[in-house]
C-alpha cells in the first residue's frame, strides 16, 4: 500500500510566508508593509510581518516552549507539592467562613470549659470577671482573665463588649478583599481567574486562619489552602500559555476576519448588509417572475392567433409560394420581433433586392436558431419556386408579408384582451 504524504501544516506554510516577505522587505529603504501584504494577498499575516520586521517576538521564530513549564509554574510547583492532600476537590473556595465556622464554635465551647475549670480553683479573694460575650469570640478570654488582676485596659475591653462596639484589634484590620459576585447556581464557590486575584485572595483567606484558628486545629485547612492555592497557580499559568499558543492566535486571527466574510450556501453569519443583498434580489426574483408570467399569457394569445392566420394563409397562397413550415409551436411574430425590423429576414431581403433568392445566397442563414425564453425553435427560410407574377409591380406585397402586416401590435393586445 503506498504511504500518504502528510500535508504541511497551515502554520509552517504561513512561517514560510512570512520569512520569504522579511527578506524582501529588508532589502527596501522605507517598507510599506500593508501594501505589501495588499498585493500578495497576504493581509491576514500583516502582524506577523510587522513584528518580524522590527525585531520584536514573532511566534515564527520563536523556539517551542510549550512542551515545559516556565521557571514560575516550576518554583511554585516545588512550593506546594508537599503540602497538596488528597481532599477529593480542586481550587480552594474563597469563602473560609463556611469551613472557620464550626471550628470556631468548637473552639469558643472549649473556652468555655477552661474557663470554668479555672473558676473552681481560683481563690476567693481573686475577683473574677465573667465575659459578656463569649459565644462571639470577640472578647479577652476567660482564661486570660483570671491570670492577672483587674486593669483598666481589661475593663475598658468589658465595656466596649457590653457596648457592642468593636474591639481595637477588628478597628485596625488590614484591607481584605471583597468576594467575587456569587453564581446564580453556587453557595459562595468561586474560582478565581487571575494569578493577581488569587494573591489577593490567598492572603485575605490566611489573615482569616490566623486570626480565628489555632495552628492544632487548622492544619487540615492550611494544607487545604496551599494545595489548592499551588493547582490554581498552575491553572491560570497554563491557562496564560493557553492564550499565546499557535491555536489562540489563528483564532484571534480568524475573529478579525470574520467580518469580510460572505455568506455562502453552506452557512455563515448574516449581517446588514447581507440581508439588503437578500431582499434586493428577492425583488428582482418577484419581478422576473411576473415579467414571465405576463410574457406566457401574451404568447399564449399570440400562438392562438398565429395558428388562425397559418389556416388562412395555406389556403391563400398555395398558388403562389411553398408554406412556411414551423417546426416549433413558437408564433412568428416573436420570430420577427427578435430578427429586427417587425419582419423575418426573408422578407426583408425581397424588400432591398425585389428578386426570388435561392439558397445559394445565404448559405449562413439556412438554418437559424433562435433563443426566446430558454427555449429553441429552427425555423425554415421559404424558398418561391417561382418569382411571384406581379413582383415588380409597385405596391406588390408577398403573403408573408400580407401575414406580418396584418399582424400589428394593436391586434395583438386585441388577442390578449380576448
Amino acid at each position: 500500500m503506498p504511504k500518504v504524504t502528510k500535508e504541511v501544516p497551515q502554520y509552517i506554510q504561513d512561517s514560510k510566508i512570512v520569512e520569504n516577505a522579511l527578506v524582501e522587505l529588508r532589502r527596501v529603504a522605507r517598507p510599506n508593509v500593508t501594501a505589501y501584504c495588499r498585493d500578495r494577498n497576504i493581509s491576514h499575516l500583516r502582524q506577523r510581518v510587522t513584528r518580524a520586521l522590527r525585531g520584536l517576538n514573532n511566534k515564527s521564530t520563536r523556539p517551542a516552549a510549550n512542551k515545559r513549564l516556565s521557571d514560575e509554574q516550576e518554583s511554585a510547583l516545588e512550593r506546594f507539592c508537599d503540602a497538596i492532600d488528597d481532599v477529593g476537590f480542586g481550587l480552594s473556595p474563597f469563602c473560609p467562613e463556611q469551613v472557620i465556622t464550626p471550628l470556631r464554635a468548637q473552639e469558643a465551647a472549649r473556652a468555655a470549659e477552661e474557663a470554668t475549670a479555672v473558676d473552681c480553683v481560683q481563690e476567693p479573694s481573686t475577683p473574677t470577671w465573667q465575659s459578656s460575650d463569649e459565644e462571639d469570640g470577640d472578647d479577652v478570654p476567660a482564661v486570660l482573665q483570671c491570670l492577672s488582676p483587674p486593669t483598666h485596659s481589661r475593663l475598658l475591653h468589658q465595656l466596649l463588649g457590653a457596648m457592642g462596639t468593636p474591639l481595637f484589634t477588628e478597628l485596625s484590620q488590614p484591607f481584605q478583599t471583597p468576594q467575587p459576585r456569587q453564581l446564580p447556581s453556587d453557595i459562595g464557590w468561586s474560582t478565581p481567574k487571575t494569578i493577581r486575584t488569587l494573591n489577593l485572595q490567598e492572603k485575605a483567606i490566611a489573615y482569616t486562619l490566623k486570626k480565628w484558628l489555632p495552628r492544632e486545629q487548622a492544619e487540615d485547612v492550611i494544607s487545604t489552602l496551599k494545595g489548592s492555592s499551588a493547582m490554581a497557580r498552575n491553572a491560570a499559568r497554563l491557562e496564560q500559555a493557553l492564550h499565546q499558543t499557535k491555536a489562540a492566535e489563528h483564532a484571534r486571527a480568524e475573529r478579525r476576519r470574520r467580518n469580510q466574510r460572505i455568506v455562502n450556501v453552506g452557512g455563515g453569519p448574516v449581517y446588514a448588509g447581507d440581508c439588503q443583498k437578500m431582499a434586493a434580489k428577492r425583488v428582482i426574483n418577484e419581478a422576473a417572475k411576473q415579467e414571465a408570467a405576463v410574457a406566457a399569457r401574451h404568447q399564449k394569445a399570440l400562438i392562438k392567433q398565429f395558428n388562425t392566420w397559418k389556416r388562412i394563409l395555406s389556403n391563400r397562397g398555395k398558388f403562389r409560394a411553398r408554406r412556411s413550415i414551423m417546426e416549433s409551436s413558437i408564433p412568428a411574430l416573436e420570430v420577427a420581433y427578435v430578427n429586427g425590423g417587425g419582419m423575418d429576414p426573408y422578407t426583408r431581403h425581397l424588400q432591398q433586392k425585389g428578386d426570388a433568392p435561392t439558397l445559394s445566397s445565404f448559405p449562413e442563414e439556412k438554418q437559424a436558431i433562435i433563443q426566446v425564453q430558454d427555449s429553441q425553435f429552427h425555423v425554415h427560410k421559404t424558398q418561391l419556386e417561382v418569382t411571384p407574377i406581379g413582383s415588380d409591380d409597385e405596391g406588390y406585397s408577398s403573403p408573408i408579408l400580407e401575414f406580418y402586416n396584418a399582424i400589428s401590435p394593436g391586434q395583438a393586445d386585441w388577442a390578449c384582451e380576448r
